[in-house]
Protein backbone atom coordinates (compact mmCIF):
# COMPACT_ATOMS: atom_id res chain seq x y z
CA UNK A 1 0.00 0.00 0.00
CA UNK A 2 1.82 3.42 -1.43
CA UNK A 3 -0.57 5.55 -0.75
CA UNK A 4 -4.01 5.61 0.91
CA UNK A 5 -7.01 8.60 0.46
CA UNK A 6 -9.49 9.08 2.47
CA UNK A 7 -12.71 10.27 1.86
CA UNK A 8 -15.11 11.46 4.74
CA UNK A 9 -19.19 12.78 4.20
CA UNK A 10 -20.58 13.67 6.84
CA UNK A 11 -24.47 14.46 7.18
CA UNK A 12 -26.39 15.86 10.48
CA UNK A 13 -29.02 13.95 11.56
CA UNK A 14 -31.12 16.93 12.77
CA UNK A 15 -32.34 20.10 11.64
CA UNK A 16 -31.83 22.55 15.01
CA UNK A 17 -30.36 26.06 14.52
CA UNK A 18 -27.87 27.40 17.26
CA UNK A 19 -25.10 25.73 18.92
CA UNK A 20 -25.35 22.08 19.43
CA UNK A 21 -24.59 18.42 19.57
CA UNK A 22 -25.23 16.70 16.23
CA UNK A 23 -25.22 12.74 15.62
CA UNK A 24 -24.26 11.85 12.19
CA UNK A 25 -26.88 10.62 10.65
CA UNK A 26 -25.37 8.69 7.64
CA UNK A 27 -21.96 8.89 6.68
CA UNK A 28 -19.58 7.06 3.75
CA UNK A 29 -15.84 6.51 4.14
CA UNK A 30 -13.97 5.14 1.27
CA UNK A 31 -10.35 4.03 1.43
CA UNK A 32 -8.76 4.39 -1.82
CA UNK A 33 -5.14 3.07 -2.64
CA UNK A 34 -2.80 1.29 -4.52
CA UNK A 35 -0.02 -1.42 -4.58
CA UNK A 36 2.18 -3.06 -6.58
CA UNK A 37 -0.32 -5.58 -8.17
CA UNK A 38 -2.74 -3.30 -8.52
CA UNK A 39 -5.44 0.03 -7.33
CA UNK A 40 -7.95 -0.89 -4.50
CA UNK A 41 -11.21 0.59 -2.90
CA UNK A 42 -12.70 -0.43 0.35
CA UNK A 43 -15.64 1.54 2.40
CA UNK A 44 -16.66 1.22 6.16
CA UNK A 45 -19.94 0.25 6.77
CA UNK A 46 -19.96 1.30 10.95
CA UNK A 47 -18.79 5.32 10.77
CA UNK A 48 -20.22 6.45 14.05
CA UNK A 49 -19.60 10.29 15.47
CA UNK A 50 -21.05 13.82 16.80
CA UNK A 51 -20.19 17.15 16.19
CA UNK A 52 -20.31 20.42 18.74
CA UNK A 53 -21.39 22.95 15.98
CA UNK A 54 -22.25 26.69 16.09
CA UNK A 55 -25.19 27.61 13.50
CA UNK A 56 -26.43 31.08 12.64
CA UNK A 57 -29.00 32.27 10.40
CA UNK A 58 -28.59 28.91 8.84
CA UNK A 59 -25.21 28.99 8.36
CA UNK A 60 -22.12 26.82 10.00
CA UNK A 61 -20.36 29.87 11.90
CA UNK A 62 -17.93 27.58 13.53
CA UNK A 63 -16.75 23.27 14.69
CA UNK A 64 -16.04 23.51 17.96
CA UNK A 65 -15.34 19.59 17.95
CA UNK A 66 -15.70 16.34 15.99
CA UNK A 67 -15.01 12.61 16.72
CA UNK A 68 -15.45 10.46 14.33
CA UNK A 69 -15.25 6.48 15.36
CA UNK A 70 -14.64 3.65 12.02
CA UNK A 71 -14.91 -0.37 13.47
CA UNK A 72 -12.07 -1.54 11.48
CA UNK A 73 -13.63 -5.05 10.65
CA UNK A 74 -16.37 -3.01 8.86
CA UNK A 75 -14.04 -1.96 6.25
CA UNK A 76 -14.85 -4.01 3.40
CA UNK A 77 -12.71 -4.11 0.08
CA UNK A 78 -13.89 -4.17 -3.48
CA UNK A 79 -11.65 -7.19 -4.03
CA UNK A 80 -13.41 -9.37 -1.41
CA UNK A 81 -12.03 -11.18 2.05
CA UNK A 82 -8.49 -11.79 1.35
CA UNK A 83 -8.02 -7.62 0.84
CA UNK A 84 -10.97 -7.43 3.85
CA UNK A 85 -8.16 -9.93 5.79
CA UNK A 86 -4.79 -7.87 4.85
CA UNK A 87 -6.53 -4.38 5.82
CA UNK A 88 -7.50 -5.63 9.29
CA UNK A 89 -3.97 -7.17 9.47
CA UNK A 90 -2.20 -4.03 8.16
CA UNK A 91 -4.72 -2.18 10.76
CA UNK A 92 -3.96 -4.58 13.72
CA UNK A 93 -7.71 -4.67 14.06
CA UNK A 94 -7.59 -7.10 16.71
CA UNK A 95 -5.53 -4.75 19.10
CA UNK A 96 -6.81 -1.60 17.58
CA UNK A 97 -10.61 -2.63 16.71
CA UNK A 98 -11.61 1.35 16.36
CA UNK A 99 -10.18 4.31 14.43
CA UNK A 100 -10.84 7.71 15.86
CA UNK A 101 -10.68 10.77 14.38
CA UNK A 102 -10.77 13.69 16.69
CA UNK A 103 -10.75 17.46 14.92
CA UNK A 104 -7.80 19.56 16.41
CA UNK A 105 -9.02 23.21 14.58
CA UNK A 106 -10.67 24.36 11.86
CA UNK A 107 -10.00 26.74 9.56
CA UNK A 108 -13.32 28.82 8.67
CA UNK A 109 -14.10 29.18 4.78
CA UNK A 110 -16.74 31.14 3.10
CA UNK A 111 -19.70 29.45 2.68
CA UNK A 112 -22.49 30.33 0.11
CA UNK A 113 -26.12 29.29 0.64
CA UNK A 114 -27.86 26.99 3.28
CA UNK A 115 -26.31 24.36 5.69
CA UNK A 116 -29.62 23.26 6.93
CA UNK A 117 -32.73 23.80 4.89
CA UNK A 118 -35.47 24.05 7.21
Amino acid sequence: MKEILILMLLLAATTVFGQGTYLIGSATLAVKGTSNLHDWESSAKEVRGKADLTIAEGKLSAINSLIVDVLVKSIKSTKGSIMDNKTYDALKAEAHPKITFKLERATPVKQSGSFFSP
